[in-house]
């Protein structure tokens, strides 16, 4: 069964998005990149100016406050993954689409047992794009260390990749 969802909620979400980056970048074509961001690099470059940086943080920050959307994210050290563990280091992209689907699972649960999502995914290239669908692949038919493959099974009902 789905879950109750208003395809309007993501529509405004989106023109939402769409008007910050015009804001900011007078345009919407940009991607919001963590690694971009935090390094003030490509287009982020504005973002050396201390005040803007503030008010872009505080602009996005709003935006998503205000969603009626859950977020679930991931973060990698990959310097500090491969030290540890070296040549048995998974990769950081397959290791948080494990993460993030494990807590998505804990999430669905504690707010509803019959409810499911779609997942998309935004493109990173031929060869990253196979690898992660291959990750999911893997996650569908063993599960991760937390969740069985079934109740995985019964939480999505599509995976996909997108251009943004």
């Amino acid at each position: 069964m789905r879950s109750s969802f208003e395809e309007s909620e993501l529509i405004k979400l989106k023109e939402k998005i769409s008007q910050f980056k015009n804001d900011f970048f007078k345009t919407d074509n940009i991607i919001l990149h963590s690694k971009e961001i935090r390094k003030c690099d490509g287009s982020f470059q504005i973002l050396f100016d201390l005040n803007l940086k503030k008010k872009f943080y505080n602009d996005l920050n709003k935006i998503l406050s205000e969603s009626n959307f859950t977020i679930i994210g991931s973060g990698v050290d990959k310097d500090k993954h491969i030290k540890k563990y070296g040549k048995g280091a998974k990769d950081p992209y397959n290791l948080s689409l494990s993460f993030v689907i494990e807590r998505l699972v804990f999430c669905l649960d504690t707010n509803g047992t019959n409810r499911s999502v779609d997942i998309t995914i935004e493109k990173r290239g031929k060869k990253e794009d196979q690898q992660l669908l291959d990750q999911y692949n893997t996650i569908l038919d063993r599960g991760t260390y937390y969740v069985k493959p079934e109740r995985v099974k019964t939480k999505i009902n599509k995976f996909s990749l997108s251009k943004t």
